[in-house]
């Protein structure tokens, strides 16, 4: 649990940009930047070294591959629908705005996010909740999951609103299949899709933390 703590708090003080704040009173911007990625660094050490995670444990071993493709796919164009429905009538679509994600910095952040979110989150959560009967357990690391990553989104409510549903399936999934590579495609797939279909502006240009602040309190 304490990687996870300092893994969620190091996140979370990048995306609330702490260093322009330590750096407007006390100094040392740059370097405060740094500390925070070196206390999100010395997290994912800390769980590597304590748990030890193979490929089963990450949702990448060979006999899992294949399992859990189809209710990701019906999952992800469901929620697309749904997202085209609300850009329809409320958003700016524009393909443009999704042009973006088609970079490798994008994808290695998806990738990223889905390792922390299943490999290390969902399992330690289900594992913390040992004592616990399975239904109990099982509850405890998807919503957990699924508070976790929506919160590192705000305070944009509109990705805290998308990503809260999204958490929940992956991480229910994952815990049902074992398998990383149809959510890290879906997870892709549906940050794409958001962007073509609502838009910049709609979603807050995608911004959290800090900069999310500072565009609610100008509109």
């Amino acid at each position: 649990m304490t990687a996870i703590a300092c893994v969620f708090l190091g996140v979370a003080a990048i995306n609330w940009k702490v260093w322009l704040l330590i750096s407007t009173h006390v100094g040392f911007g740059a370097w405060s930047k740094r500390v925070f990625a070196l206390v999100v660094v010395a997290g994912l050490v800390s769980w590597i070294r304590s748990a030890r995670p193979g490929l089963t444990a990450l949702g990448l071993a060979s006999g899992t591959r294949g399992a859990g493709w189809r209710s990701s796919l019906v999952f992800t164009v469901a929620l697309l629908g749904a997202v085209g429905v609300a850009g329809w009538f409320w958003g700016e679509p524009s393909w443009e705005a999704a042009r973006k994600t088609f970079n490798p910095a994008y994808i290695f952040a998806v990738v990223v996010q889905q390792v922390l979110l299943q490999g290390m989150v969902n399992d330690v959560l289900y594992d913390r909740g040992a004592h616990r009967p399975e239904p109990a357990r099982h509850r405890r690391a998807v919503v957990g999951c699924a508070l976790l990553y929506a919160s590192a989104h705000a305070p944009n409510p509109w990705l805290v609103a998308l990503t809260f549903p999204m958490g929940l399936f992956w991480a229910a999934h994952f815990r049902r299949h074992r398998n990383l590579l149809p959510l890290v495609v879906s997870h892709y797939l549906l940050g794409t899709g958001a962007m073509a279909l609502l838009g910049k502006v709609a979603l807050l240009r995608l911004r959290v933390g800090l900069d999310a602040w500072s565009m609610l309190m100008k509109s």
